[in-house]
Order: structure tokens, then sequence, then C-alpha cells
């Protein structure tokens, strides 16, 4: 076949097309096309619009449902937990024990109380004879006067400690007053 062969067939085909029933067809249908391509297109914005409201909800929700950073883990809860309860078992062990030792003070201090009562009620002086020298040796040393007896019990001389600490000795020859060595003494002392 020649190159020329196909121009008969086209002119025969030629009377059976219009172009302006063709061109309103094509154009309908770029019309129907451009429809359908803004529909997919409203629908693909639509479905890209639904996509990123929940992928936001998504993010929302793993950040909701993940534990926040100052929130312990489950195992250090329950260490912490567990660290609470051993003090709380110290605790009570502790108030219990401190409970019994104040049972037994109180005890104590009844019984002491007791005794102190009595002791208040007794009357020393009628079980003992005080001994008035004891007493009055006693008394003496206080005030800073010492007694140095003799072998029969009799004083033979005092030693007389001074305000300022020195140590004196009085003999007593018996050829002064007691006026005389009392004035002696006291004099001494206040030194």
């Amino acid at each position: 076949m020649s190159w020329l062969g196909p121009i008969p067939i086209i002119a025969t085909m030629n009377e059976h097309m219009d172009p302006e029933d063709d061109y309103v067809v094509i154009t309908n249908a770029e019309e129907h096309m451009k429809m359908k391509a803004a529909a997919r297109q409203k629908v693909s914005d639509e479905t890209h619009a639904k996509l990123r409201a929940l992928s936001r909800h998504l993010e929302q929700a793993k950040v909701s449902a993940s534990r926040p950073s100052n929130i312990p883990t489950e195992q250090e809860h329950l260490s912490s937990m567990n660290d609470i309860e051993d003090t709380r078992m110290g605790l009570g062990k502790a108030i219990n024990d401190a409970e019994g030792l104040l049972a037994s003070k109180e005890a104590e201090l009844l019984r002491l109380r007791d005794e102190e009562r009595a002791f208040e009620n007794m009357d020393v002086t009628s079980d003992h004879e005080l001994d008035s020298t004891a007493l009055r040796l006693q008394i003496c040393r206080s005030l800073g006067f010492e007694p140095i007896l003799d072998k029969h019990g009799n004083v033979a001389k005092i030693l007389v400690r001074s305000e300022s600490n020195e140590v004196h000795s009085v003999t007593f020859d018996g050829h002064q007053s007691d006026a005389y060595y009392t004035q002696m003494l006291w004099d001494l002392a206040s030194h």
C-alpha cells in the first residue's frame, strides 16, 4: 500500500463526521473531566484535612497516654511504696516501744510519789536522836573553822581559813578570855 492509500478512506469518513458535534462532545468531555477533577480535588483536600486532624488527635492521645517525666515509673512507684510501708512499720514499732517506756515511767513516777508521801508523813526526828555536837562541828567547818582535838577530846587549837584562803592556827592555852579568842577568830576569818 502506498502512502496515498488511506486518503480515499478518510474522504468517505469525512462525510460522516461533523466537526461541530465532535467539538461539542470534546468540550463536554473536557467540562466533565474538569468537574470530576474538581470533585476529586475536593475529596482529596477534605481527606487531607481529616488526616491532619486525626494526626493531631493521635499525637495528643500519645502524649496523654505516656507517663509524664516528673511522675515515677511503675517500678519506682512500687519501690517508693515499699519504702514508705517499711518506714510506717518502723515508726509503729518505735511508737509501741515509746508507749511501753512511758507506761513504765508513769508507774515508776506513781511509786516515787507514794514514797515521797510516806517520807513526808514520817517523823525522822523521833526515829533518831540528833547529835548536836556533830551538827555544830559541821557548821563551824562550813564557816572556815576546823577544831583540832587533843587526846582527851578537848579543843586544843583551831585552824582558821580566811576569806583570802590563808590558813591560821590559834592555840588555846587558857590565858585569855573566851571573848578575846572569839574576836581573834573572827578577825582572822574575815581577812
